[in-house]
């Protein structure tokens, strides 16, 4: 991949279920390895810039997307999803 950071091996990796309405995420960013499932879901490893980012990729794909396996580097999402929650409540 042209983007660099993304073959840094010290980068924490985090894997996501993806359901077909959110293939774009591993059209969008660079992922280590892909699996596609037979539903059409893919489950893929993505290198981990920032807990912003995921927790951006997360809110974006919603439902369509969740982390499988070691949830380590996707510990802000939960969070930024609660924040948005209680705004709405209110």
């Amino acid at each position: 991949t042209s983007l660099g950071w993304a073959n840094d091996p010290t980068l924490p990796r985090v894997t996501l279920w993806l359901a077909p309405a959110a293939r774009w995420v591993v059209e969008r960013y660079p992922a280590d390895a892909t699996a596609e499932q037979s539903d059409g879901a893919l489950v893929a490893t993505f290198p981990v810039l920032s807990d912003r980012w995921l927790d951006r990729v997360l809110l974006r794909a919603g439902g369509d997307a969740r982390i499988v396996g070691d949830a380590a580097a996707g510990g802000g999402a939960a969070a930024v999803a609660r924040d948005l929650l209680d705004r709405y409540d209110r």
